[in-house]
């Protein structure tokens, strides 16, 4: 995959996975894992049987998954494969009904670790909420108000987001005036 304003394009890594539209008829198997920093620290995510059921329905079934720190995966598959229902999982949303992840090396069952986790990682839906009354400077100096991070950090984390991006010849524009594209990058920004 890649990444950039089309000219100074950065290279990534683009893992697919494919989920399968069924699941098996047992629950998973318990797993020992290693659970030392060691072990995990080249990885962002790991999950071994990651499973989850909606009542007697599996929405996702004995996901085994290693992504390194650094790459992109992206997922793939029909409406109702688990697709949403992992990230969901993966960034603490939902609970998983059985198996075992990690997400930056911390065991996403434990409630104070997992709290440690949300506060590092992000989620961009596919049906974005910004304000579209307001510019990308206004967005992104509202949503750093709103984690009450100091107004000098707020100004240079701004200076240096919008051009890495490709969003700074753009930012005096209303979010409104953005393409799909572009209102992506705000919400990956902020």
């Amino acid at each position: 995959g890649v990444f950039g304003d089309g000219h100074s394009a950065i290279q990534f890594p683009l893992q697919r996975i494919r989920f399968k539209p069924w699941c098996g008829p047992f629950p998973c198997a318990n797993v020992t894992l290693p659970t030392t920093r060691n072990t995990l620290m080249n990885l962002a995510i790991e999950t071994h049987q990651l499973t989850r059921f909606f009542g007697d329905f599996c929405a996702v079934s004995d996901v085994e998954l290693r992504v390194e720190r650094g790459t992109f995966y992206g997922f793939l598959g029909p409406n109702g494969a688990g697709k949403s229902t992992t990230i969901k999982m993966l960034t603490g949303l939902l609970a998983p009904s059985d198996g075992k992840m990690f997400v930056l090396g911390e065991d996403m069952r434990d409630a104070k670790a997992s709290l440690h986790v949300k506060s590092h990682v992000g989620v961009i839906p596919e049906d974005l909420a910004l304000f579209d009354n307001l510019t990308a400077r206004e967005y992104l100096t509202f949503i750093g108000r709103m984690y009450l991070l100091p107004r000098d950090t707020i100004r240079k984390r701004i200076d240096e987001l919008l051009p890495l991006l490709g969003l700074e010849g753009e930012e005096k524009k209303l979010a409104l005036e953005y393409s799909h594209g572009m209102k992506k990058k705000l919400a990956l920004a902020a």
